[in-house]
C-alpha cells in the first residue's frame, strides 16, 4: 500500500506549493486540463511510493507518473517536456483532491477562504491595491496590481502579476500583507481556467468570467471591514478606479 507519508505529502501541497515546483503559467494549464476531466485512470501503486494516470490533451494522450523524491514530489511525463509540465500537474491536483477526501483534510477551498478572511491569523505587513482600467471602452477592462512605491503613493514595480503568483522568488512578496497577496493569487488561479487567449502578464475583468463580481466583491468587503482605507479614483485616467 502506499506509504501514509507520500499521500500526506500531496495532501497537504497547497496552490503555491505547485506554483513553486513549475511556475504559474504550467500550474494554470495544468489546472486547467484538470478541471476538464483529461485524468483518466489514476492509480496508486500498491507497494512503492509512486502513482500514474493519463492524461488526454488535444487528442493525444499521456502517460505520466508522480514518485515520492527525497526533497518534492517527482514529476514525469511522456510529452515532450518529459517533466514538470502541464500533464503531470493536471495529475498532481487530481491525486492531491484523492489523498485529502481519503484523509478527510480541510479542502484547498477552505485553507484559500481561511487566508481570504484572515482567520486565525494576525494581518500584517503593507497592502497591495489593485486598479481597475476601463479608460478605453475598446479593449478589455484591465486589472492592474499595485505596491507602495518609494517615492510614490503606488507603484507598479515588482507588483506585476508574475511578480506576485511566481513564489520561487518569495522576497519579492516579503513584508506585504499575506491576505492581500492570497487574495491577488486567487484572482490570477480563476483567470487562467479562462478557454480565451491571454498573455501571462495579464489580467482581465473578462478573464475572470463568472468569477468576476464575486472575487471583487469579496475583496472590496474584505477591504472595507479589515482596513482603514477606501475605494478612490485615481484621477489620471478617466475610468480607472484603484481598489487598495
Amino acid at each position: 500500500m502506499v506509504t501514509h507519508e507520500f499521500s500526506d505529502i500531496l495532501a497537504s501541497m497547497s496552490d503555491d506549493d505547485i506554483m513553486a515546483l513549475v511556475g504559474p503559467a504550467t500550474w494554470a494549464n495544468g489546472l486547467r486540463l484538470e478541471r476538464n476531466g483529461a485524468v483518466k485512470e489514476l492509480l496508486w501503486d500498491q507497494s512503492e511510493d509512486h502513482l500514474e494516470a493519463r492524461v488526454k490533451d488535444k487528442g493525444l494522450t499521456y502517460r505520466v507518473r508522480i514518485a515520492h523524491g527525497a526533497l518534492r514530489p517527482s514529476l514525469a511525463c511522456a510529452c515532450s517536456l518529459r517533466s514538470d509540465c502541464p500533464h503531470a500537474v493536471a495529475v498532481l491536483i487530481a491525486a492531491r483532491a484523492e489523498a485529502l477526501e481519503s484523509r478527510g483534510a480541510v479542502p484547498e477551498w477552505s485553507r484559500v477562504l481561511e487566508q481570504v478572511l484572515g482567520i486565525s491569523r494576525e494581518r500584517g505587513g503593507d497592502p497591495l491595491a489593485l486598479v481597475i482600467d476601463a479608460h478605453d471602452p475598446s479593449v478589455a477592462v484591465s486589472l492592474i496590481p499595485l505596491r507602495r512605491g518609494a517615492s510614490s503613493a503606488w507603484s507598479a514595480k515588482r507588483a506585476s502579476w508574475l511578480d506576485l503568483t511566481a513564489t520561487q522568488w518569495e522576497s519579492v512578496t516579503d513584508g506585504l500583507d499575506p491576505t492581500h497577496v492570497s487574495l491577488l493569487r486567487e484572482g490570477y488561479r480563476l483567470s487562467r481556467e479562462s478557454r480565451s487567449w491571454q498573455a501571462r502578464t495579464e489580467v482581465t475583468l473578462s478573464s475572470l468570467g463568472e468569477h468576476a463580481y464575486a472575487w471583487l466583491a469579496r475583496g472590496w468587503s474584505f477591504l472595507r471591514r479589515w482596513t482603514d482605507v477606501n475605494l478612490s479614483c485615481c484621477r489620471m485616467r478617466r475610468g480607472m478606479r484603484m481598489l487598495t
